[in-house]
């Protein structure tokens, strides 16, 4: 007698309760189951719900902000903490293109409204130092490794011109728009606060 037959000519009182042990497990399946699809739709609707504050532009998971005032590496952090923010933290290759086409239309706009000239291209603080130890540029915020870098190679940079370049800033100049070079952090520059979604 095979396994199917068995279970058919088995006693009713035992398929009865196997039935039922069954049926509960399905049911508590089931509440498990409505649980995950309600805790799903509430990380979805908070999601959706999460924008970046006014004069912030979205891109991936974060928001950013392109600050005219020009302050020292150091001022600009300060800033940027005060409203929750970091200097930006460029990570990809598609976050780097992204703050380019930013800095261009920034640009576009500055001339505008006669507020600039081609002459005057400015340069952007990021969050990357080497000040700790001389050629291992970190993530201020998280000490982490650059793992993502976009340096001039035509300048040879980062070559801490004079001895004291340690910080990383990108320029709006068209040939360079958004490559990176390393520039003495008490120059004032532009800089870019990045914070999350």
């Amino acid at each position: 007698m095979d396994w199917t037959q068995s279970v058919l000519t088995a006693d009713p009182k035992i398929v009865t309760e196997q039935n039922s042990k069954l049926l509960q497990i399905e049911e508590r399946m089931q509440t498990k189951l409505t649980n995950l699809e309600n805790r799903v739709k509430n990380i979805t609707k908070e999601m959706s719900t999460k924008s970046c504050p006014s004069n912030w532009i979205p891109f991936g998971s974060s928001c950013y902000n392109i600050r005219a005032q020009e302050k020292s590496w150091y001022h600009a952090a300060m800033e940027c903490l005060q409203y929750g923010a970091k200097l930006v933290e460029i990570e990809t290759k598609q976050e780097n293109d992204f703050l380019k086409q930013r800095i261009r239309i920034y640009d576009e706009d500055l001339l505008k409204q006669n507020i600039t000239t081609y002459s005057e291209y400015k340069k952007f603080w990021i969050g990357g130092t080497d000040k700790i130890i001389e050629g291992r540029f970190v993530w201020a915020s998280t000490g982490n490794l650059l793992s993502f870098t976009d340096w001039d190679a035509i300048l040879m940079e980062p070559n801490d011109r004079g001895g004291n370049e340690d910080c990383i800033e990108i320029s709006s100049f068209p040939t360079r728009r958004g490559i990176w070079n390393d520039a003495n952090c008490a120059a004032e520059f532009y800089f870019i606060c990045e914070r999350s979604l």
